[in-house]
């Protein structure tokens, strides 16, 4: 309940109490104050009426406006936000398929592309994992589709994406192991589809199409709380609160405008008052943002520092949770409010044993200006008179897990640049000079590279080295990168796939390409977050060995 107290506790002698009267009514409306001598009239009428609004009784009679349905919208935002679906080209392929095991071991929610749903069976089986089984669970979903004919529902979820297609070769002779550095010196040829439509027309087409997902997640995945659009709502949910209840004579309203709150008034010291607030009536069911982080406020204001206020209990001045944001004058202004960041308060005391703000039990929101901070504190930016907070929207966050971190990590190959940098090299590796016999499958790696770079998404691009399946693994804290494509050397496929997974959440890759390989006896012993804190950001457009973003021109594609 409110504490009520006569203004200034004078003397009963001295004070007045009269009904004032409109003349511009047929019928007198009235108003009771309580005065004085020296005291500005006290609004009893408005602060009774406060009380009862808010009170166990007064929530009998409130419209059914104080329901807000969100349940069902943060149910599919959280899955999505916190279970983000992972999505692997080339799933079937040896390195896309240990990619789509080392995502399942992470307890990643995964969707394997594909042509043949047969034929990916058979490869997770490769790498221990039961196709069908991790479907049931619904961690795995599987999509027969290819990168030429991709439909939205691809990217339903999708937050991240391993790219892990790569041309089908096999060799003329019995070197069915050779590495993609060119380890055999025989002519292999292009099996299914020819490197210009994989490395590239397929690439293209992925990044095109994912942009229009990845490139709107933000850091901070929010939804909408409230919202403003509609008057009569407003004016059913939202109440001023101002210091009447106390004796004081602050007065405010709230109202919808432009699809947004505004609360304004005019807040005075006299009669020991000194704040205004708006309040939400208690929802008749609490609002549940568990697995949120906290609240993000648009607003505009006039330079006070305004106080957030959260109600987890339905007494009207029980304890409630406080937030204190500051605006500048006329902008408007992001205020990010952590969960845990909320004090709670009963009465402006803080009360350092009292029960944390329960985000799974919201049941009103209220902002507040007021000459008080905490325990007695004032509020610096405090100056009675005029006073107006624009409220445009109230959003609930979660942060993203791997904020920073590569939305996309393309998997390419050593030596694609060396097509194009002959007279930087005495003698070509074997890759290099089979590249042409193969449909010029260098220069379409790079054109996929650059069709990665240019899509806005933020990616990594990861260039294998002679990939093998014959050597044993060296773990991805053995591995060595350099960048400049002139690394020469060899990795295993389980690496290349680690470094893939690991690569989603490390910052330092993001907008970088990197050259791969093990580790050898002479080169410099640095740990794997060392390395790859010494890589350099790309910036391709300043190179001068071929254009950005470079497509081979196709009259001298050999035949």
């Amino acid at each position: 309940m409110y504490l009520f107290i006569s203004p200034g506790h004078l003397p009963l002698r001295s004070k007045q109490i009269f009904r004032s009267k409109s003349v511009n009514h047929t019928r007198p409306h009235r108003r009771l104050l309580i005065t004085s001598a020296h005291r500005p009239a006290w609004p009893f009428v408005q602060a009774l009426r406060t009380q009862l609004v808010y009170s166990a009784n007064g929530r009998l009679m409130r419209p059914s406006a104080t329901t807000v349905n969100l349940a069902e919208r943060t149910a599919s935002h959280l899955k999505r936000c916190l279970y983000g679906v992972y999505l692997v080209t080339g799933a079937s392929g040896r390195t896309g398929r240990r990619v789509v095991s080392g995502l399942l071991a992470q307890q990643k929610r995964v969707r394997a592309l594909t042509r043949d749903r047969e034929r990916l069976a058979e490869a997770l089986k490769d790498v221990s994992v039961d196709m069908v089984e991790q479907e049931e669970k619904g961690r795995l979903d599987v999509f027969v589709s290819d990168l030429f004919d991709i439909s939205p529902e691809l990217f339903t979820d999708v937050v991240r994406i391993a790219s892990c297609t790569g041309t089908s070769t096999r060799p003329s002779t019995s070197t069915a192991n050779s590495n993609s550095q060119g380890g055999s010196q025989s002519v292999p040829f292009t099996m299914e589809n020819k490197p210009e439509n994989v490395e590239y027309v397929g690439v293209k087409n992925l990044v095109n199409n994912a942009a229009k997902q990845l490139s709107g997640i933000d850091e901070r995945n929010t939804i909408a709380v409230l919202e403003f659009t509609d008057p009569s709502t407003v004016s059913a949910q939202w109440k001023p609160v101002n210091d009447v209840v106390m004796g004081g004579v602050s007065q405010s309203i709230v109202r919808a405008e432009s699809g947004g709150l505004i609360f304004s008034g005019n807040v005075s010291t006299e009669n020991n008052g000194g704040f205004a607030s708006a309040r939400m009536l208690d929802l008749d069911k609490p609002m549940d943002l568990g697995g949120y982080d906290g609240l993000i406020l648009r607003v505009k204001g006039d330079g006070h520092n305004y106080k957030m206020i959260v109600r987890c209990e339905p007494k009207s001045d029980g304890l409630c949770h406080c937030f204190t944001f500051k605006t500048r004058q006329g902008e408007w202004t992001d205020i990010t409010m952590p969960f845990k960041e909320f004090n709670s308060v009963r009465r402006a005391k803080t009360v350092d044993d009292a029960p944390r703000l329960n985000p799974k039990h919201i049941l009103a929101f209220q902002v507040m200006l007021s000459k008080f901070e905490y325990d007695g504190e004032l509020n610096p930016t405090f100056s009675p008179g005029s006073f107006e907070l624009s409220i445009d929207s109230i959003n609930a966050y979660v942060e993203e897990p791997n904020p920073g971190c590569p939305r996309i990590v393309h998997m390419g190959s050593a030596a694609t640049t060396r097509t194009l940098r002959k007279d930087e090299f005495e003698v070509q590796i074997p890759i290099v000079q089979l590249s042409d016999k193969i449909g010029r499958i260098l220069d379409w790696k790079l054109a996929g590279e650059d069709a990665v770079r240019v899509s806005g998404i933020p990616y990594c691009i990861l260039r294998a080295t002679g990939l093998n399946d014959e050597s044993e693994p060296v773990g991805i804290d053995n591995l060595f990168f350099d960048q400049g494509d002139f690394l020469i050397g060899n990795v295993t496929r389980d690496d290349m796939a680690a470094l893939i997974v690991k690569a989603f959440s490390s910052p330092a890759l993001t907008n970088v390409t990197t050259e791969v390989c093990a580790r050898a006896d002479d080169q410099e012993l640095k740990s794997l977050e060392e390395q790859l804190s010494d890589l350099k950001l790309d910036e391709s457009e300043k190179r001068k060995f071929a254009p950005f973003p470079y497509i081979p021109t196709r009259t001298s594609v050999p035949q």
